[in-house]
């Protein structure tokens, strides 16, 4: 596989539009429902961590998954979202630099890596509340 320098990049993206010419990526509706659904990111994020936090836990394990392992996911992926809208403004009509795409990716590839992360968090919290074990009674390995 070979790939263009960046100098080539930037020419061929570049010659994709005149130096004059910029264009807006999304509507204005668009744009004001992105605006929306990101102030109700944090809201929800609270709404949910309240839900985990105040709920009544029969296991210790459990209680400590649910508090601790799962919120602190979730507030990573809440993270993640305002980076990548910070870095990567939809209301932007210019071409983002090679630094804020770059950037953006790592908080999109830590947005995914928090995601199953947490997805492991409410696993383990549902093993612990049911005693979920394996045929012959012994727990379940976390390998």
């Amino acid at each position: 596989m070979t790939y263009s320098s960046p100098a080539r990049y930037k020419r061929s993206v570049s010659s994709c539009r005149s130096e004059t010419e910029s264009t807006a990526m999304f509507s204005e509706k668009m744009l004001d429902d992105l605006a929306e659904a990101r102030a109700r990111v944090k809201r929800q994020y609270y709404n949910l961590l309240t839900t985990f936090v105040e709920r009544p836990f029969r296991n210790a394990t459990a209680k400590e998954y649910a508090t601790h392992g799962f919120p602190r996911r979730v507030k990573m992926l809440v993270r993640c979202v305002h980076r990548v809208f910070d870095l990567l403004p939809p209301e932007s009509k210019e071409i983002p630099s090679d630094d804020a795409r770059t950037d953006a990716t790592v908080y999109i590839q830590a947005f995914v890596f928090n995601v199953f992360g947490a997805i492991d968090n409410l696993a383990w919290i549902w093993v612990q509340e049911r005693d979920v074990r394996r045929p012959d009674g012994r727990p379940l390995s976390k390998s």
